[in-house]
């Protein structure tokens, strides 16, 4: 759906042919912190598991784990790219889109899930890592 065509300035055929919803979904941050809109958004493999971006789907050790559209948003963002470092008010920003939340112990109740779902040890994360006072980061 998104060709060639945001490569030469055509959000606006994006968005006749997206839909606006697409195009928002589709906005991932680059490493100087400009927005832009990836054509594809391949397969990626970390360590034990892969992400599908287009079936939204993970696997580990073969089999598909189940994660909740949040978690799944969040595992995407920290995958935008991946190594980037995500403050906690970026990724609130992000995920709660404007709505508030009363603590921010939430994100963090999230994060801690995603390694219990994916990181061989949650205890001592490999690729879920937190960056004390800062936020957080996928490490490959």
């Amino acid at each position: 759906v998104l060709g060639s065509g945001m490569r030469t300035g055509g959000v606006a055929v994006a968005m006749r042919r997206a839909g606006i919803g697409v195009l928002q979904q589709r906005r991932v941050r680059t490493s100087n912190g400009a927005s832009t809109l990836p054509i594809t958004r391949r397969p990626m493999r970390i360590g034990s598991f892969a992400v599908d971006f287009e079936s939204r789907t993970v696997t580990r050790g073969g089999g598909i784990v189940h994660l909740s559209r949040l978690e799944f948003d969040l595992l995407a963002t920290l995958l935008s790219p991946p190594g980037a470092l995500n403050t906690r008010s970026e990724l609130i920003d992000r995920l709660w889109a404007g709505r508030r939340i009363s603590d921010t112990r939430t994100l963090d109740t999230h994060m801690r899930r995603l390694r219990q779902k994916l990181e061989v040890d949650p205890t001592k994360p490999r690729h879920l890592v937190t960056v004390r006072g800062v936020g957080f980061r996928l490490d490959p």
